[in-house]
């Protein structure tokens, strides 16, 4: 890792000269990723290897592998190191970062969004109600460098669509003043998901245990737990009732006991998880495709909060095509794409169907989509009221996000 090592030592050259500002470090990292332009000399396989064969490795951080499948540490100075990480799966987390730096993509490509927090109620210091918003959208490809500011100044999700996806980080040591770092959850809240008592998490597993034994106590251990619990740790319990039941409906009496603990702010944790739920879908549809432009598509339902950011990252991908004759087309496509050559999405494939689709897309009202369908199919069988029935089920399906217009409110 020779380039690796030349380039760490010009950033810290280069950051020594500006007096360890930390605030300047994610500029002169950025600049140094784009002058050194590592991409173009080393490989992923080339990290691997080196990893495996090199007698003496730089202190390696992150040993736990909580961030990186896996953080491969290429070069550490007192102040700050380089590494690779490695991708195999997407995550749609929106996170903050209690340092400072630059990353550039060395292998793969990713979406990313960059978002903002309008915080509405302090909980404390380790969570927050309020508004996650986005504020942009990009596609990244090899080569392509971002800056990272500490803290809330930049708070972002990258969703790796290739496997593997490999990106070099340039980055500080935690800092103090930008810590916690936060993780934010759409539509409302940002937590810090590093800080959980490890007397919450032994119980948790616990309650799991009884949950997979099908005990009886699950439910009676599970009201308790949360009637003696803070917001924070409330919060664990709800979602993991949610991830074990998979099912909202059947969390319904534990949200009530949450609602009647802790009082309003229980009632911004309910489109949270809507949210999830419907990410966790999206996620067990995209594993069983294997074509990688059908999972492109699915990974633009996963991580565009609304339609206007979907149709920015289709317009990136399809340059010349109209983003909306792509969603039909790639609708009419999942129509037979699922097991056994059935749906894989939770919408009808039919041509008079698809029109409905469009003219939503579109922006038309039920009434002109209606004119449209009879005009186009004069034979069909949708009425205007099947029409309007339709019309719902697009907005309450996984096509959902394509029918929310731009702004923090997310549910």
């Amino acid at each position: 890792m020779d380039e690796v090592r030349k380039l760490g030592l010009a950033v810290e050259e280069r950051w020594r000269a500006k007096n360890f500002d930390e605030l300047l470090f994610p500029d002169i990292a950025r600049t140094a990723l784009e002058e050194f332009a590592l991409t173009a000399s080393i490989q992923y396989i080339d990290i691997l290897k080196w990893l495996n064969t090199t007698q003496e490795l730089p202190k390696q951080q992150n040993i736990e592998a909580t961030f990186g499948q896996p953080p491969v540490t290429l070069f550490a100075s007192q102040r700050f190191y380089v590494e690779a990480l490695f991708w195999l799966d997407g995550t749609t987390a929106i996170h903050s970062h209690a340092f400072a730096g630059a990353f550039q993509v060395l292998h793969g490509s990713s979406i990313h969004h960059e978002w903002g927090f309008e915080p509405r109620e302090r909980i404390n210091a380790r969570m927050f109600i309020g508004d996650v918003y986005p504020k942009g959208a990009a596609l990244l490809r090899k080569g392509d460098v971002h800056t990272i500011m500490p803290g809330s100044r930049f708070i972002h999700s990258v969703f790796h669509l290739d496997h593997p996806s490999v990106t070099l980080v340039v980055r500080t040591y935690p800092l103090e003043e930008a810590k916690p770092q936060l993780t934010y959850q759409c539509p409302h809240l940002a937590i810090d998901r590093l800080d959980i008592e490890e007397a919450t998490r032994r119980r948790l597993q616990g309650l799991r245990t009884l949950w997979e034994m099908r005990h009886p106590a699950y439910d009676i251990h599970l009201a308790e737990l949360v009637e003696r619990s803070d917001l924070f740790t409330t919060l664990w319990i709800l979602e993991q009732d949610l991830a074990t039941r998979g099912d909202i409906g059947k969390c319904v009496p534990l949200f009530m006991a949450a609602r009647e603990k802790h009082g309003r702010p229980v009632d911004f944790l309910i489109p949270l998880a809507e949210v999830r739920m419907r990410q966790e879908q999206i996620m067990r549809k995209r594993a069983l495709v294997t074509d990688a432009e059908q999972r492109f598509f699915l990974a633009v339902l996963l991580n565009a909060p609304n339609k206007a950011s979907a149709l920015d990252l289709l317009r990136m991908k399809y340059p010349d095509k109209d983003p909306v004759d792509v969603i039909v087309d790639f609708v009419r496509g999942f129509a037979t794409s699922g097991p056994g050559g059935g749906a894989l999405l939770d919408v009808p494939g039919d041509e008079a169907s698809l029109t409905v689709l469009r003219l939503q897309l579109q922006g038309k009202s039920p009434a002109e989509t209606a004119k449209g369908v009879e005009a186009g199919h004069p034979a069909g069988p949708l009425t205007a009221g099947k029409v309007a029935s339709l019309c719902d089920e697009l907005r309450a399906s996984l096509l959902k996000p394509l029918f929310i217009d731009a702004g923090p409110d997310l549910r």
